[in-house]
């Protein structure tokens, strides 16, 4: 029997266009695979993702502090992380912010798709990635042709058909990444982010504490990674690119070595913290403001560099920012000394701060 194209006369004599007849009843299946079809579909939302609401993403993924991208030309490494960060920042808004009228990007695309879409196992494949978080996942073992892996805080255990040369992975490390039912199997969608096996203990420790946390404080597993993503992800990019030194602040001019003391401890103090580099800067740029309006007489470094250690966090970080205590212990100081004179040093520099929450361009030259 011969093809029946759409265009032709219906064999049922009615005299109408196949098509506009008996074929329009038809349900042609497609012939590719499942795995194959969910492939096209994450090709099709990325394109439409990026025609859509690209500035939408650029917008967003600037609201958290990260480094100072104007200058990532000058650093081949920094380049990349301000690569990964961007890429990281639009699979997880894809999935779980309401940024199209309400609603995610994926539930937008997968409405206007979903008529189109025949096999039922397809839909219900792809609905299944509805708030899809990228985790962090323990690399247990490694064989010629799969992986094992194992979320860190769900511990849920994973066989991927993946194939990784041993040189450029190895067991005990890292990965960051959105997994995903690809029909075939679970898989990474795009290749994930590997960190050494060196600080896999240490860092899995923090995060469980850090969920543990969050679940004390009625929060669920799945919100710690779609609430908490963009800080997530910051603090795994930084310890990237950890070797990249802060500027020499000793070579600024400073009044005294007092005032030097205090540029020097909130360094040290931020960067424990993990606070980005960006921020360290601007830590370092008010206390600099203020000791040319003030000369201030120091009697204990401490005080001071906690002072401007808090007012640049909330001023920046906003309801995420160490609390005025937190600050304090962290310096071994008094949170009443803290509360004054950080109160003092904020409406000295009024126009700064200002100026700060408006992300409004610092120099940090001298």
């Amino acid at each position: 029997m011969s093809k029946i194209y759409q265009d032709n006369p219906c064999p049922c004599g009615s005299e109408k266009r196949y098509k506009s007849c008996c074929g329009k009843n038809v349900i042609e299946f497609p012939t590719i695979s499942i795995s194959e079809e969910a492939a096209m579909f994450q090709n099709e939302l990325l394109k439409y993702t990026l025609e859509r609401y690209e500035t939408e993403i650029l917008d967003l993924a600037f609201q958290y502090p990260l480094f100072d991208f104007k200058d990532v030309e000058e650093e081949p490494i920094l380049v990349e992380t301000h690569d990964t960060y961007m890429q990281y920042m639009l699979t997880w808004a894809v999935f779980n912010l309401p940024i199209a009228k309400g609603q995610t990007i994926f539930e937008e695309f997968y409405r206007k798709k979903s008529s189109k879409i025949v096999r039922k196992k397809m839909k219900n494949l792809i609905q299944s990635w509805r708030g899809a978080t990228p985790k962090l996942y323990l690399l247990k073992t490694i064989y010629s042709d799969r992986v094992v892996i194992e979320d860190i805080l769900g511990r849920t255990e994973y066989e991927l058909q993946r194939e990784y040369e041993k040189e450029m992975v190895e067991e005990n490390s890292l990965l960051l990444g959105m997994l995903l039912d690809m029909g075939s199997g679970m898989d990474f969608l795009g290749d994930p982010i590997s960190f050494p096996a060196a600080g896999t203990v240490k860092l899995v420790k923090e995060f469980q504490d850090e969920l543990e946390e969050h679940l004390e404080d009625g929060g669920e597993y799945e919100d710690f990674y779609q609430i908490d993503f963009p800080y997530i992800l910051e603090r795994l990019l930084l310890r990237m690119v950890g070797d990249i030194e802060l500027p020499d602040i000793t070579q600024f001019e400073w009044s005294s070595e007092k005032e030097l003391q205090v540029a020097i401890l909130i360094q040290e103090y931020m960067r424990k913290d993990d606070c980005s580099i960006d921020m360290i800067m601007t830590a370092i740029v008010i206390w600099k403001s203020y000791c040319e309006k003030e000369s201030p007489s120091i009697r204990k470094p401490e005080v001071y560099a906690a002072s401007i250690d808090y007012l640049v966090q909330s001023a920046l970080l906003d309801m995420s920012a160490p609390s005025q205590k937190e600050i304090a212990d962290k310096y071994e100081i008094s949170t009443a000394t803290v509360s004054k004179l950080y109160k003092k040093i904020g409406d000295t520099l009024y126009a700064e701060l200002e100026g700060l929450v408006m992300t409004e361009e610092m120099d940090y030259e001298y």
